[in-house]
């Protein structure tokens, strides 16, 4: 898996509002999974007042949550289940945006910052 491609995107997966959008990246070659978690560094932009911002109130210790774009090429159905369960097995992140609420009410978001 590799999120070299992959951005650090502000308001919520606001894709179409272009560079603007953009407060910063994943360092290349630090996405991992660790202990089922995906687990990546990011660089903020210097030239953004507003990455700049969320970089402080991070230091500041205020989390924010973050939610993961991401493509499913190949998912496996189990039946057994009512609904039936379905399991993305072969999938690619592809952005990172911060959310005000996250999708999820635990796990995501940015567990620490660097000095």
């Amino acid at each position: 898996m590799s999120l070299s491609k992959s951005c650090l995107k502000a308001d919520s997966h606001k894709w179409y509002e272009g560079l603007e959008a953009m407060l910063g990246g994943v360092v290349p070659g630090s996405a991992r999974l660790e202990n089922g978690e995906l687990v990546a560094r990011v660089k903020f932009s210097r030239t953004s007042p507003l990455a700049q911002r969320v970089a402080q109130d991070l230091q500041d210790g205020i989390q924010i949550p973050l939610s993961a774009g991401y493509r499913v090429h190949r998912t496996i159905d189990d039946r057994t289940t009512s609904p039936v369960t379905r399991t993305a097995v072969d999938w690619e992140p592809i952005e990172i945006s911060l959310v005000t609420v996250a999708a999820e009410d635990t796990g995501t978001g940015f567990r620490a910052t660097a000095a």
